[in-house]
């Protein structure tokens, strides 16, 4: 075989290879045109899978129209005697390749020096310019398919002004409530902090959609904010982990923020040193500082401090010593622990507001976000007032009290004369401010230790959730 015509083989190769190239991708990128035009007029999201997938077809189609576009030996030789015609020249010449005669050599060698005589540039291939024809169409439905918008089928309408401003005005409120809440500075600032970016983020947009993410987002935001300061939550954990059922009993109470309980399963506790060896107290203790250790709260807390104490006391203190020592400090905890049921009861109410506002139901949260699950997506029932309604009603229900701050009122719906407004009002309005004027009676020391024992029990019940009716 002659190296004119394999010099004409590799051009009409090429030539295959690219015609292919072009129509199997040019059909391809119609085929993805048409999909997206339709996916675009029904409002479907044409996800990526499809864009991989007519790539993969693209390439596919394109290597089987090069094993068609490509010709044998004996095609290409009759297409160029066909257009330069030589009389059947290059047929004979690749009918006879393999005879090694005289006069086969001789033909050969004729047939390709004819063959080099031609010029090149002759051999158009309509298969190419066919191919170029399809990819310019293709790219020109491409870019139509991109110009034609999305149809908006179900387009969620953006909240009017009157709405917006209410949600604004209600927000602004949740945020003087965190305000005069008696939750811990740190948790305060960063609740203020928080809702005050959901402030902004409403005012900046105007589809309810969006804010209901962002609100998500902001309630999942308190909640860290809340499980960091919380650390009697994070201790418990670690305690309600001990084989020792009294260390565990106690964690199992400072988990769930039982002031009273936590202070009672510590003085259980006590009771039983009498019967334990020093060798056991101390490990023990050894027990609670590993505890301790691994619960993630900082060596500054003021819990993490009183244990830390008491590990440290078990392995050197006498008995009697240990349970005076554990007696002083389950009031300093049970004290601390009432904080931080405030701390709860308020984020509680914070992301049970945020709820109801931006119609987020307790299932779009995750479990352990504290919410009052019970108040969310509830409002009055056809004829029936709100909690502001029941001075109108001809008998006013009057209780001792409930627990919960605000409108959250936890285990009661009891309702309290308030001898400064001259009104009946829920007794989860004014909890806060009771606790925290008979708090500031404690710390300052003006109460004496009976006083001070009846203020923590009755505080420890309402924000520990101990249903009062039993006491």
């Amino acid at each position: 075989m002659g190296k004119n015509f394999l010099r004409f083989k590799r051009k009409v190769r090429r030539g295959a290879l690219i015609s292919a190239l072009l129509l199997g991708f040019g059909l391809g990128i119609i085929l993805l045109s048409v999909l997206m035009l339709i996916f675009k007029l029904t409002a479907i999201e044409l996800k990526p899978v499809y864009y991989v997938l007519g790539g993969a077809l693209s390439l596919i189609v394109s290597a089987v129209l090069y094993l068609i576009f490509s010709p044998s030996d004996k095609r290409l030789a009759r297409r160029l005697d066909d257009t330069y015609e030589l009389d059947e020249k290059i047929s004979t010449m690749i009918e006879f390749k393999n005879d090694e005669g005289v006069f086969p050599s001789l033909q050969r060698e004729d047939a390709d020096r004819r063959l080099g005589e031609k010029p090149m540039k002759l051999m158009r291939s309509k298969q190419l310019v066919a191919a170029i024809l399809v990819f310019t169409i293709s790219i020109g439905c491409m870019a139509g398919a991109l110009v034609v918008p999305a149809k908006a089928v179900g387009e969620e309408p953006p909240i009017d002004a009157f709405e917006k401003e209410w949600l604004i005005v209600a927000l602004e409120e949740l945020i003087l409530t965190v305000q005069n809440s008696y939750m811990c500075d740190e948790l305060k600032s960063d609740t203020k902090d928080e809702l005050t970016s959901l402030v902004d983020f409403v005012k900046d947009h105007d589809l309810m959609s969006e804010m209901k993410k962002e609100a998500i987002t902001t309630i999942k935001d308190i909640s860290a904010a809340l499980a960091e300061v919380n650390t009697a939550v994070l201790i418990g954990e670690q305690f309600k982990k001990s084989a020792n059922p009294n260390l565990a009993a106690i964690g199992k109470e400072m988990a769930d923020l039982t002031g009273t309980g936590t202070r009672g399963a510590m003085e259980d506790f006590t009771d039983t040193f009498a019967d334990t060896s020093y060798d056991d107290l101390s490990l023990i203790g050894d027990e609670i500082s590993i505890s301790l250790s691994i619960s993630g709260v900082y060596n500054e807390d003021s819990i993490y401090q009183e244990f830390k104490t008491l590990a440290g006391e078990m392995k050197t203190a006498s008995k009697t010593e240990l349970v005076e020592l554990f007696e002083t400090a389950g009031k300093a905890i049970s004290t601390e622990l009432i904080a931080q049921n405030v701390n709860r009861a308020t984020v509680s109410e914070v992301n049970t507001t945020l709820c109801n506002l931006f119609a987020i139901s307790a299932s779009e949260l995750d479990s352990d976000i504290p919410i009052i699950e019970d108040d969310i997506d509830r409002g009055p029932a056809s004829g029936e007032g709100g909690v502001g309604d029941k001075e109108d009603d001809d008998e006013i229900h009057v209780g001792s009290g409930g627990i919960g701050t605000g409108d959250a009122i936890y285990g009661s719906d009891d309702i309290i004369f308030d001898p400064d407004t001259n009104t009946y009002v829920p007794y989860g309005d004014i909890i806060d401010e009771y606790f925290g004027k008979a708090n500031e009676q404690v710390l300052d020391g003006k109460t004496d230790d009976d006083i001070s024992d009846a203020i923590e029990n009755y505080f420890g019940s309402l924000y520990g959730g101990n249903d009062q009716n039993s006491n």
